[in-house]
């Protein structure tokens, strides 16, 4: 064989190898260091969320007087995406009111206990406890 065929037949053999692609199988220790950033950046998704609900509910409940419609909010908080998913979560928040007529609306809802009640109805009848 001359010398082009055997650089032929080379080049042909790298060309080879290079469309095989050869998958080198990770240590334990990359493995480990893999899920471990995966387990962090689902954490902090998570976190963020939490910290997002936290954030709105006491700005509403700094203006327990107001409610808001949600362009107000997102104006307030540009740093936060407004997701379907937050969306939901404030939904399903117990001391936030959310009504969607025209537009969505959040407004902050007290919570009392029926002692509390009992003690203000009271307090505005201007009658002791106790007695009805």
């Amino acid at each position: 064989a001359s010398l082009k065929e055997k650089q032929l037949a080379f080049h042909k053999k790298q060309e080879k190898l290079e469309a095989k692609k050869v998958v080198k199988k990770k240590s334990f220790r990359e493995e480990i260091a893999d899920s471990a950033y995966d387990n962090k950046r689902k954490y902090n998704l998570k976190t963020s969320l939490t910290e997002q609900v936290f954030s709105i509910f006491n700005y509403l409940e700094a203006h327990p007087d107001r409610s808001f419609q949600e362009k107000e909010l997102q104006d307030a908080f540009k740093k936060i995406p407004f997701t379907d998913q937050l969306k939901d979560t404030l939904a399903a928040h117990e001391n936030i009111h959310v009504e969607k007529i025209f537009d969505t609306t959040y407004r902050f809802k007290p919570k009392f206990a029926i002692k509390d009640i009992d003690e203000m109805r009271d307090f505005i009848t201007r009658q002791p406890l106790g007695v009805r």
